[in-house]
């Protein structure tokens, strides 16, 4: 793509007439058109003023190798350090998570295994009376009533309860299922990157 064909597009897309983008620079409108025709071509400061109202560099601009910023090689290069950052980042998350998450779970069910918890375990006690009037028997009254005793049990749910772990314990839940979904989605990110490399070769 050339120059002109450049300013062209940029002022087409800004909705831009020749003579509006030349009273922009301050040059005649013959200008703009000798530039987009490629009859001419502006002189440094008319470039950069372009360059800067246009927001994109001069080698895009004076390169009519580049169709974009992005192809420019520097910008490229630095595209690709800034992705390949990222992706190490959601990586690492990604084992934070999963790490955390399935240590945290694992340790609540080892102890929840070996270390007995005190619960308060209901005992239902009934009681009759027998009430006898002129010899004739009365139905029994019957009485029931609740007791509650201490009792040692080892189990994941008494174990979560008795030390408040709701929070905690759902937390972790979701800290394990979010690092295995992100693992299984770089997973399947990966798998499709190496295919794409074997079908290219």
């Amino acid at each position: 793509m050339t120059f002109g064909n450049k300013i062209q597009k940029l002022r087409k897309e800004r909705g831009l007439s020749q003579d509006a983008l030349a009273e922009l620079l301050c040059v005649s409108r013959q200008a703009i058109s000798k530039w987009e025709l490629g009859e001419a071509m502006p002189d440094i400061s008319n470039a950069i003023q372009l360059s800067q109202f246009f927001h994109v560099s001069l080698d895009f601009l004076m390169n009519d190798e580049y169709t974009s910023d992005a192809d420019i090689p520097a910008v490229k290069e630095t595209e690709q350090n800034e992705k390949s950052r990222l992706n190490k980042r959601v990586h690492i998350l990604t084992y934070v998570l999963l790490i955390t998450g399935a240590v945290g779970l694992l340790s609540i069910f080892i102890l929840s295994s070996l270390v007995p918890v005190t619960v308060m375990q209901p005992i239902l006690e009934t009681q009759s009376d027998i009430n006898i009037v002129e010899q004739n028997e009365e139905p029994a009254e019957t009485t029931e009533e609740v007791y509650y005793v201490q009792k040692e049990v080892i189990g994941l749910t008494p174990f979560i309860s008795s030390y408040h772990l709701e929070v905690v314990f759902v937390f972790l839940c979701i800290m394990t299922i979010s690092g295995a979904a992100m693992w299984l989605n770089n997973r399947r990110k990966f798998q499709a990157k190496e295919q794409d490399e074997r079908s290219n070769t």
